[in-house]
């Protein structure tokens, strides 16, 4: 990060404590959905826990950083800029813990024959919050290689479209389900769950922006 940061170390760690935080809510949103899924309800309910506590952590560095960001950054014409990515990656933290609290909520029941499709939803929601980390670590330390991670976020949001249509259509289509209102509850989720890679999607054309910026 020294690219953009300089000697500033303190703001230097907190992005990168930040950093870590969205990738463990990836990791956590992932492991959360398949306990789920396996009717682990106790353990699910645990990591709604953790990453209610995650959001209060990202909130204080979140703080931190716009502090320091505006006194101490080397390079004030990109203040902006990150702040931004600071922004979007919050709502990124937020949407993800929304979901789960949801989940918590309302308890839908998931039917044996679209489990896989939840399952596969989270997983590469996770992969794709991974890329948005490293996107967004690359823009700040090497933005030459901004693009590919760019390249693999915009992979697994195409999947993820990909399985949310065809979760739809199962859902929609399948005589096992009896009720209306049941089927609505599942479409519901699965848009729910899609939503983490639409912000991450978001953040990825926001750094082709920067990208495009700074080789101006």
């Amino acid at each position: 990060m020294i690219n953009l940061f300089g000697k500033t170390k303190q703001l230097e760690l907190d992005v990168k404590n930040y950093l870590c935080i969205v990738q463990k809510t990836g990791l956590i949103f992932n492991e959360a959905i398949n306990e789920y899924i396996e009717c682990e309800y106790d353990d699910f309910d645990k990591r709604v826990l953790d990453i209610n506590e995650l959001e209060t952590k990202a909130d204080t560095i979140k703080r931190n950083i716009k502090n320091k960001l505006y006194k101490n950054m080397l390079i004030p014409d990109a203040r902006g800029d990150v702040w931004e990515l600071i922004e979007l990656l919050d709502r990124l933290i937020g949407v993800t813990e929304k979901v789960m609290e949801n989940f918590s909520f309302e308890h839908p029941y998931i039917p044996e024959f679209i489990k896989r499709h939840f399952i596969k939803l989270a997983e590469n929601s996770q992969k794709a919050t991974d890329e948005v980390v490293n996107a967004v670590s690359a823009y700040l330390t090497n933005f030459t290689m901004v693009t590919d991670f760019i390249n693999k976020i915009m992979f697994f949001e195409h999947e993820i479209d990909k399985i949310e249509d065809l979760l739809k259509k199962t859902i929609f289509s399948s005589d096992e389900l009896k009720t209306l209102s049941h089927r609505i509850q599942l479409r519901y989720f699965t848009e729910q769950m899609a939503l983490v890679s639409d912000f991450a999607e978001r953040i990825a054309e926001k750094l082709s922006i920067l990208v495009i910026k700074r080789e101006i």
